[in-house]
């Protein structure tokens, strides 16, 4: 047995089993056509549809010129970073987020959140609760109380005040 070399198409009608070392520079097929493994030394390009029907293992770099869809979890084991807007149709659940904005076209709801460094709100702030500052307050513009409020020290008025009703002093 010795080598075979054909120099045009060959058109095989049936099936084909090769069970050595293959090169080739084309290999297309227009049917189903089952591998048991394929190893691709250059780029290889697909016209169709790619199903996989198992796992699959990208041992590099993943570059998607389209669109994403992915049904179901995604798991990132260490960061992720995205350049452009991040639109959140669902919940977002974070043990941590770190950056330098977060904005919300809609209302947002958080469980809790914790604000390390300096935090700008740029319309209103609504507080459903009770709002507890730890450590000194500041007031740029006017103050204004709804109901009967309760000073636990010292009340310091550095300007003029005005009082339009009765005033009641205990102690």
């Amino acid at each position: 047995a010795g080598d075979v070399s054909l120099n045009s198409s060959v058109d095989v009608g049936s099936n084909l089993t090769v069970t050595g070392l293959t090169t080739t520079a084309t290999l297309t097929t227009s049917d189903l056509a089952t591998l048991d493994q394929l190893s691709v030394g250059t780029t290889s390009e697909f016209t169709g549809k790619v199903t996989a029907l198992s796992d699959v293992s990208v041992n590099g770099g993943l570059d998607v010129a389209g669109d994403v869809s992915l049904n179901s979890s995604v798991d990132i084991t260490t960061n992720l970073s995205v350049g452009g807007t991040t639109n959140l149709t669902g919940a977002l659940t974070a043990a941590a987020i770190s950056g330098t904005t977060i904005q919300s076209s809609s209302q947002a709801t958080l469980n809790s959140l914790s604000v390390t460094n300096a935090a700008s709100v740029g319309s209103t702030l609504s507080v459903t609760d009770k709002l507890t500052a730890l450590d000194d307050i500041s007031v740029n513009g006017s103050l204004l109380v709804g109901v009967n409020s309760t000073l636990g020290g010292r009340l310091d008025v550095v300007g003029d005040v005005s009082l339009n009703s009765a005033l009641e002093v205990d102690g």
